[in-house]
């Protein structure tokens, strides 16, 4: 059975779909799924402890509170008549804000 991603490594190369399909290579994971996505991302990007760390089910003028004290925020939820979002990382710095989104996978 072929999926999606072999026909991505054929298109892109032949030998390296014929290596795919024929040589095994051992599984070396980047990231130790027993790790929390918040901590690793707060470690790679020097986040300061005292950053305002959202929870599950929080009042999105929290986040704007802490939004307007500029400090880093962690799992910030924000809400704008039915759209509720959460957003992993953002930062206001030098009159920017930057938004980083994190992103899972094996």
């Amino acid at each position: 059975m072929y999926h999606i991603t072999d026909i991505k490594k054929m298109e892109r190369c032949e030998r390296l779909f014929w290596l795919s399909r024929r040589v095994q290579k051992s599984f070396t994971p980047y990231v130790q799924y027993t790790e929390s996505m918040t901590s690793l991302m707060k470690e790679r990007l020097l986040l300061p402890n005292d950053c305002f760390e959202g929870q599950a089910n929080d009042d999105p003028a929290l986040a704007l509170q802490a939004f307007a004290e500029k400090k880093p925020l962690v799992n910030a939820r924000f809400a704008y008549e039915d759209l509720r979002i959460k957003v992993p990382v953002l930062i206001q710095e030098e009159g920017k804000t930057i938004l980083y989104m994190s992103y899972r996978s094996c």
